[in-house]
């Protein structure tokens, strides 16, 4: 018996080898599906479904001429396929065969109107044409499809910010980080394009880049694992840089370093994103040792990295596109820099330093801008080929025409309202000008120029995008170039210097506004660097009035060029492997000490911030192996007072302060003191909402347990919409006077756990095991120590002991805003006042914290104390729907949330055996004061 798929009747032996293929390929295996389905073509090279699969296993594999070769027989098989259609338009688009790819995504597209997916293609295809207001009304169709896709309001943003709308790029990056907070390539994004705000300050900027750091890599820290390296000065070093092919400018600038680098004093390695055409340069290529990262998720570049033993790892991206930031979170390497192509902070704590130079970030100026380290060179941060087809250098041309030509051949993006509001003022002060404008997309991109310099049309002339050669032959028609602010030029500013173009410069405050200044000075042409935008005016006005002079230094700048600084590759390279030397003494002379973060750092230390938290760590094991307990817990809370979720510094803490408080017994006195039963103890009313039979009774039989001796109810709600609405359902129907709000899936470990409870009850409204005296988001631990309080117990399904998760000892109760739903207990006038707000939470997340805070706006004291110890089996759901209730929550509560801690927030996460263990650690932290 056959079957039918497509046009094909397929045997039994075939389908299985085609439904074969297809289920390696949905379970990853790319290369075992392709190697299977090619023989079944060979015997059917009409059955186009194969081609297909043959087609997307080769984009799986990066294989893009392969694709395309199956992808385009499979097309004339079916041309009818939309899904072949896109995947073959997508096999364009790997092979920059944008033309091609576009006409394939626009045959999808009519074939799939429904499907976002060709337009998505469409919309990169249409991009990469230049055509960009087409791109943008693909792209926004798309989105109109599918509304909650982040990625494609992530590509509308990039699109908006080519057209020059900043603005609306920046909501569409916020959307795209809305819709999932953990993407990395929106806010990369994002934080890149503010450096063309002009309203952000190095402070600002700063701010938005620690965001990141803290969403994106301290959850990564928590497992930094120190690098054990040969400390000698005077070793050879292996570097390596890390390259995602930004852009075709960028190997103007790092070839010529390659090609110089010193073998007896470094050996180089570079990472790149791509695969590299054939190395051509048989210096470079003996010199180098190259990787390809395609296909390898961060993870196991960091791996690769560390198996290569690189002793400096240097990013010459930062946030720009395709960037591998996630590598270096992970701590690679003992030392990390950032240089070349990103200008300004990373953000991230595990970079050690920036290299920069002094014009381009002044020194007492720039460092409250960067978390990293600045180290400068003595001349620009730029090493830079001139082409070896540049064409010759043309005379001045105001000197044969009757105006003044200024130039702007800057990427479009960079000129922002704050530069085009500077040249209408320069046009209208100086009608003898024009202006030629290279690379402005037509439609909306150059009807927001031509709007905004508000001349006569023929005052302002459009050039198209137009060939590497074509572009530098443009210079010709250009008497003097104007850069753009706030985001200053380096590659053009040197293109058009070496085809004898000086470029008028605005310098600000950032780091991006002063890279042409810094060029300039390197070459003696202060006189083009403006103090303010009336000087930026004055400057042309002096440069029209003075056209022999101009004319003079055209035909001079390309011989200053090549004798300056800028294209000295061997005198470049030994600087900056002279400030890589400088780094790497730093590391072997460090001394043990806890991590600083930036502001705990003093700004002239050159010494990586993590080597002397290496040396610590190493040193507070040395002591618990010596057996000195009060030495390692000391060290121990040293070491987690700033890097709060380091799970090796942890470990000694809790080992240390475990086996103390097993040498000193009397310290559970402290963490358990005695409590009187109660009298005349109140009514109390158990609430759990369940659906969960098993759970329930385990649950229902701890609390009957310890509360036997107290009058109490269980209140089972077994349909609750919400756990507002269920927990309101249940306190209504409840006769207690204390109401505890409970999960299903808890144990109360602690013995007397009932009238510890009811004692503590009499002093504070509410009570629970763990929660924060401040909040800074949705996330209560995310405010750190000595915010967080209490502790409370894990034990995952299937698994023996005890996770322990201590936020912070201090004896007694400490008052709190908001509360872990886990358990909470309270008066039953705290719910009468401040019941559940079922509207605003309608589901199963954050209706603890909403509780929590209404509750203590009316003035009623909660509170954690460190005595009740409660098992909670799950760990916490925080997916899509805690997301929107988080934005939701944080929206409501704006006006309490404090500013993130100067510190990367955590607590102990530990595992025990048995719950004796769990108590003497407690007693030991609580004796040290973990997390005060």
């Amino acid at each position: 018996m056959n079957s039918v798929i497509g046009e094909i009747d397929l045997s039994q032996e075939a389908l299985r080898e085609f439904v074969g293929a297809k289920g390696q390929l949905a379970a990853g295996d790319a290369a075992g599906a392709l190697a299977r389905i090619r023989p079944l073509l060979q015997r059917l090279p009409a059955f186009a479904e194969g081609w297909h699969l043959a087609g997307v296993a080769a984009l799986h594999l990066s294989d893009g001429r392969l694709a395309v070769s199956v992808l385009e027989q499979g097309a004339r098989l079916a041309p009818g396929h939309a899904d072949l259609a896109n995947n073959l338009a997508a096999a364009y688009l790997r092979l920059a065969r944008y033309a091609e790819a576009e006409d394939a995504a626009r045959r999808a597209a009519v074939l799939a109107p429904d499907k976002a997916g060709p337009l998505i293609n469409r919309g990169s295809a249409l991009q990469a044409l230049g055509r960009l207001d087409e791109a943008v009304s693909t792209t926004e169709a798309a989105l109109a499809l599918e509304p909650e896709r982040p990625q494609l309001w992530n590509n509308l943003g990039n699109l908006y910010k080519e057209q020059g709308r900043l603005a609306d790029a920046l909501r569409a990056y916020d959307r795209a980080l809305a819709l999932d907070p953990q993407l990395r390539e929106p806010f990369s994004n994002r934080l890149a394009a503010l450096k063309l705000d002009p309203a952000q300050t190095p402070a600002s900027l700063l701010a938005a880049h620690r965001e990141f750091s803290r969403r994106h890599e301290f959850a990564l820290l928590a497992h930094y694992r120190p690098i054990t390296r040969e400390a000698n000065p005077a070793r050879r070093l292996r570097i390596a840089y890390v390259s995602p092919d930004c852009h075709s400018a960028v190997p103007a600038f790092f070839r010529p370093v390659l090609r110089a680098h010193d073998q007896q004093a470094v050996q180089v390695f570079c990472y790149y994103n791509n695969p590299q055409r054939p190395e051509e340069d048989a210096l470079i290529a003996s010199k180098v040792t190259a990787r390809v990262l395609l296909g390898l998720s961060d993870e196991d570049v960091a791996a690769a990295i560390l198996a290569d033993e690189i002793d400096l790892l240097i990013d010459i991206a930062g946030h720009t596109g395709k960037n591998r930031l996630g590598v270096f979170m992970r701590r690679p390497a003992p030392i990390q820099m950032t240089w070349l192509d990103y200008l300004g902070t990373t953000g991230l704590l595990s970079m050690d330093y920036r290299i920069t130079d002094a014009i381009a970030d002044p020194p007492g100026m720039a460092e409250a801008g960067h978390v990293e380290t600045l180290l400068r060179l003595p001349h620009p941060q730029w090493c830079w080929e001139p082409p070896a087809d540049a064409p010759p250098v043309e005379a001045l041309p105001a000197l044969r025409d009757n105006c003044f030509t200024l130039g702007s051949f800057n990427n479009y993006p960079k000129l922002t309202d704050a530069t085009l509001e500077l040249w209408a003022r320069l046009l209208q002060a100086l009608p003898e000008t024009r202006l030629v404008v290279l690379g402005v997309a037509p439609g909306a991109a150059q009807d927001r120029v031509r709007q905004a310099l508000a001349v006569a049309p023929q005052r302002v002339a459009f050039r198209p995008r137009v060939t590497p050669r074509e572009y530098r032959e443009a210079f010709a028609e250009v008497d003097l170039a104007l850069d753009p602010r706030p985001f200053s030029g380096a590659t053009t500013t040197l293109d058009g210097l070496w085809q004898g173009v000086p470029v008028v410069t605005l310098p600000g405050e950032t780091s991006a506004s002063r890279s042409s200044a810094s060029i300039l000075a390197a070459l003696g042409l202060d006189q083009f660097v403006a103090r303010d935008a009336a000087h930026y005016l004055q400057i042309v006005a002096q440069a029209m009035s003075h056209r022999q002079a101009l004319a003079r230094l055209r035909l001079d700048l390309r011989e200053r060029l090549r004798r300056s600084s800028l294209t000295d590759a061997a005198a470049f390279t030994r600087n900056l492997e002279s400030l890589y030397r400088e780094a790497w003494h730093a590391w072997c002379a460090a001394q043990p000490r806890p991590l600083r973060l930036e502001g705990q750092e003093p700004k002239a230390s050159r010494s990586p911030r993590w080597r002397g938290a290496d040396l610590a760590l190493q040193e507070a094991r040395v002591q618990l192996a010596r057996g000195d307990l009060e030495r390692g817990v000391t060290q121990g809370l040293e070491l987690l007072q700033s890097h709060q979720n380091w799970t090796l510094a942890q470990q000694v803490l809790a080992s240390a302060a475990l086996a103390w408080a097993q040498q000193h017994p009397e310290c559970l006195a402290a963490l358990l003191p005695p409590v009187a039963p109660p009298g005349a103890p109140p009514r109390v009313s158990i609430i759990m909402c369940s659906v969960d039979d098993t759970r329930l009774a385990a649950a229902n039989a701890s609390y009957r347990e310890r509360f036997a001796s107290v009058p109490h109810e269980i209140i089972a709600i077994r349909d609750a919409r919400s756990l507002a609405e269920g927990f309101n359902r249940g306190a209504r129907a409840a006769s207690g006077e204390v109401l505890i709000f409970s999960h299903d899936d808890v144990l109360l470990l602690t013995p007397d756990f009932a009238p510890r409870l009811l004692e503590h009850l009499r002093h504070w409204h509410g009570i629970g095991v763990c929660g924060a005296s401040r909040l800074v988001s949705a996330n209560w631990v995310e405010c750190g120590q000595p915010h967080v309080h209490g502790h409370i117990v894990h034990q995952p399904s299937g698994q023996e002991g005890f996770i322990t998760m201590v936020l912070g000892c201090r004896p007694g109760v400490q008052q709190v805003v908001g509360i872990d739903g886990a358990f909470l207990a309270v008066r039953r006038e705290v719910w009468e006042h401040s019941p559940y707000d079922e509207s605003a939470c309608d589901g199963f997340h954050l209706y603890d914290l909403d509780f929590c805070l209404r509750a203590t706006r009316k003035g009623f004291q909660l509170g954690v104390p460190m005595d009740l110890t409660l098992l909670h089996r799950s760990l916490g759901s925080y997916g899509e729907a805690w997301r929107r209730h988080a934005a939701a929550f944080e929206a409501r509560f704006r006006d309490v949330l404090a500013p993130p801690p100067e510190c990367i927030p955590g607590y102990m996460h530990c595992r025990l055996k048995t719950f004796s263990e769990v108590q003497w650690l407690l007693a030991g932290l609580l004796h040290f004061r973990y997390g005060s």
